[in-house]
């Protein structure tokens, strides 16, 4: 007697089919959490960020315009210091380096 394996054949890609779909659906809630997560991170970053400006704009109303004047030449000379550029990295690597004595 000959029997036909083909419907079992189906029935087993047809399982297999369903397994597959099934985890993958695990994994796109896992992607959904995660990135809920993100964007509840992202969200109390921007929260800080906006409270500490909000701080430091308020100490610096509370001051009184001599210490204000003071405080705004201190700002203008740090962001002079910053802005000095080095040479660029690639220079200073192949600068010759001095002889040792």
């Amino acid at each position: 007697m000959h029997l036909n394996y083909k419907p079992a054949r189906w029935v087993a890609i047809i399982i297999c089919l369903l397994f597959i779909y099934d985890l993958n659906g695990q994994t796109r809630a896992i992607r959904k959490a995660e990135r809920k997560h993100e964007l509840i991170k992202k969200l109390e970053k921007k929260y800080y960020e906006k409270s500490r400006k909000k701080a430091i704009k308020h100490r610096r109303e509370i001051q009184t315009e001599a210490t204000k004047k003071r405080m705004e030449e201190i700002d203008r000379k740090a962001r002079l210091n910053n802005r000095q550029s080095r040479d660029i990295w690639l220079l200073r690597w192949m600068k010759r380096k001095k002889a040792k004595k």
